[in-house]
């Protein structure tokens, strides 16, 4: 029994999965999947920079910790990473944290989506933003600026 302990406690304190996380002082960690399909990741201004210059589609999720909608949302966006289309990435924002982010964009919200084209020009912010927005901008459909 001891040993059972003892093998249980390394495996949780080493970790025993395959995906590498990487996280930020104020946001949870995100499991980053492979990149054969879209992406996750925590945002960061120097991340943001890189996706405008990376000639592909891109979004930002700006959602507080502490709201339950917001929750649902980052973790309905880390569970679905497979079904993101090839080179995409959505960039998830701490509300709360990221002013100038806010700022620049017009997050006035949390729940808020910010959409970025190919060329890396904003398109456009939506609040109170679905899993269904990120998939219809992200895709390569005709009508994912459909909102």
């Amino acid at each position: 029994m001891k040993y059972l302990l003892l093998i249980l406690t390394v495996l949780i304190f080493t970790g025993c999965g395959t995906e590498s996380t990487t996280s930020t002082s104020n946001q949870s960690s995100i499991a980053i999947k492979s990149k054969a399909h879209g992406y996750a990741e925590n945002y960061s201004a120097d991340r943001l920079e890189s996706l405008k210059k990376s000639g592909n589609k891109f979004a930002v999720f700006a959602g507080a910790s502490w709201c339950p909608g917001c929750k649902r949302l980052a973790e309905q966006i880390t569970s679905n990473q497979q079904i993101l289309p090839k080179n995409t990435a959505i960039l998830i924002a701490d509300f709360d944290t990221e002013l100038e982010l806010r700022r620049t964009y017009g997050v006035t919200v949390k729940h808020t989506g910010i959409f970025f084209e190919a060329d890396g020009s904003h398109q456009k912010t939506v609040s109170g933003v679905l899993m269904s927005d990120f998939m219809a901008h992200l895709s390569n459909s005709p009508n994912s600026n459909s909102r």
